[in-house]
């Protein structure tokens, strides 16, 4: 068993089986290949930024498993990400691997949440009559803004927002989110009313988090609406729309939108393990 650092040159040995996730990865990417009898039998994708580092993908072919080869690339990333001062590693994954959830959960990783995923297509949400009338057809006071027009102090306050909504903000990484289409409403005061949180996945459009302050009705309607304005202007489309790491408030809300319960698209989980 070897594993090896993947550059240029030893990619085509791993390039069926090294999976990249569907968003850009900024900071200090690493990707592992993992040889059992000179054969490609395993890769992984991991980043470090500052103290975390994230794993975003770790494949074994079905026909090397249950031999120990994710467990060692595992064991491996956990080894360089303490080497290079990491406090702690992340792993976001949909739950449909049971061999994935068991060797996180024996390496020590604690799940924190288990969302459903949901998916609904711009098109429902636009066609339905409370769209059209409570969004489309109505004008509300606040201030929309995106992530990519936010200045310091707005984007601390809305760090601040989302911590009071139990989001865990110490995952948040700017370059996982689509910047443009993650929105905050600013009241008449300056005050964060309510926010978007998205990322992106191949095609389509995770919204990762939704939340509002308890009277900021008006202001989340706006949001949403400005929110799908937003996902046509920057060109996507029907595509496609999915709730993951989905909190009460946005199931409700997105209910009222479309006329029904989103499909169910898979369960997600998020995971973390600290090194120290």
């Amino acid at each position: 068993m070897e594993i090896i650092g993947i550059d240029h040159t030893s990619l085509p040995l791993f390039q069926n089986i090294l999976f990249e996730p569907g968003y850009p990865i900024e900071g200090e990417r690493i990707d592992l290949g993992l040889f059992e009898d000179d054969t490609a039998a395993g890769t992984a994708i991991f980043s470090i930024s500052g103290e975390e580092a994230v794993l975003h993908s770790i494949f074994i072919p079905p026909s090397f498993r249950r031999r120990g080869l994710g467990r060692e690339l595992l064991n491996n990333i956990i080894m360089f990400s303490r080497a290079a001062g990491g406090r702690f590693i992340t792993a976001n994954y949909l739950k449909q691997s049971d061999d994935l959830e068991e060797l996180l959960l024996s390496l020590g990783f604690i799940v924190i949440n288990e969302p459903s995923v949901y998916t609904f297509t711009l098109e429902e949400a636009k066609k339905s009559d409370f769209t059209t009338e409570w969004i489309y057809g109505k004008e509300y006071s606040g201030t929309v803004r995106s992530l990519s027009e936010m200045d310091r102090k707005e984007t601390n306050a809305v760090l601040k927002f989302l911590e009071e909504g139990e989001y865990p903000v110490n995952t948040l990484k700017n370059n996982v989110l689509l910047r443009d289409l993650s929105l905050s409403v600013f009241d008449k005061h300056g005050e964060v009313a309510a926010t978007v949180l998205c990322s992106g996945a191949g095609d389509r459009i995770i919204i990762d988090f939704l939340h509002s302050r308890d009277n900021a009705y008006k202001q989340l309607l706006l949001l949403i609406r400005s929110f799908f304005d937003a996902v046509e202007n920057n060109g996507y489309g029907l595509n496609p729309l999915v709730f993951q790491a989905i909190n009460p408030m946005a199931l409700s809300i997105t209910e009222k939108l479309i006329g029904k319960t989103p499909e169910v698209y898979g369960t997600s989980a998020y995971a973390v393990f600290e090194l120290f």
